[in-house]
């Protein structure tokens, strides 16, 4: 009989680390000029984001960088909740601590990273500041064997993760109880390169993208 903690430990070592912060630079501004306003002009007090497979957090971290500068543009913005998961507890740790070492910031737009890292005390790795942290809540979580979070989310990011690395006869029930968890109206995005296992009654191309689409 196979043991399910080595089965366990062997899902945990194929689980993916390799991120980067802002990766799609276009998908940045799309969010920050369409997507981010458009769900502000109809929400109340929060609006909620997942960031499913996470790895070290990168993405969550652009999303609160994105959404910190938006703040400096626009007044009495509702309350971002950001959940971050992932299957791996290693990753889940380090995305937790907001460490990063100096080259995993080489590409982020010009102006962020002295604003947004500070060196550590080591001087060899660089943090995130506080301003972000305080929007992300960092959890271990196994997409293909776990219901999805409680909650509904404005924004769902699986980019990466599912599609790429799962057959695609393992993904239909998993994918739409992952969609049961998006609002109505709201936005699921997934890696440039990937695309939905099959055709979704009621979710549409987000104007034309290949990667973005909305709840309708």
């Amino acid at each position: 009989m196979t043991d399910p903690e080595i089965l366990k430990h062997v899902e945990r070592l194929m689980s993916v680390s390799i991120s980067r912060f802002f990766r799609d630079r276009s998908l940045w501004r799309i969010l920050a000029e369409e997507i981010l306003p458009e769900i502000i002009a109809r929400q109340g007090k929060n609006i909620d984001v997942w960031s499913a497979g996470c790895a070290l957090g990168q993405e969550a971290c652009s999303l609160a960088i994105t959404w910190e500068i938006l703040k400096m543009k626009l007044s009495g913005l509702p309350e971002l909740r950001i959940l971050a998961t992932d299957i791996n507890p290693d990753y889940a740790g380090k995305a937790r601590s907001g460490v990063y070492r100096r080259n995993s910031l080489k590409g982020m737009p010009d102006g962020i990273e002295s604003i947004y890292f500070h060196a550590c005390e080591d001087r060899e790795n660089y943090c995130a500041a506080d301003c972000l942290k305080k929007y992300i809540v960092w959890e271990v979580h196994d997409l293909m064997k776990e219901r999805p979070p409680a909650g509904v989310f404005q924004i769902i990011f699986l980019r990466n993760s599912l599609f790429t690395y799962h057959r695609s006869d393992d993904l239909s029930s998993v994918f739409l109880n992952i969609l049961d968890s998006l609002d109505d109206a709201g936005f699921f995005i997934i890696g440039s390169r990937e695309m939905l296992p099959f055709p979704i009654p009621g979710l549409s191309s987000f104007k034309g993208s290949a990667y973005i689409f909305q709840k309708k």
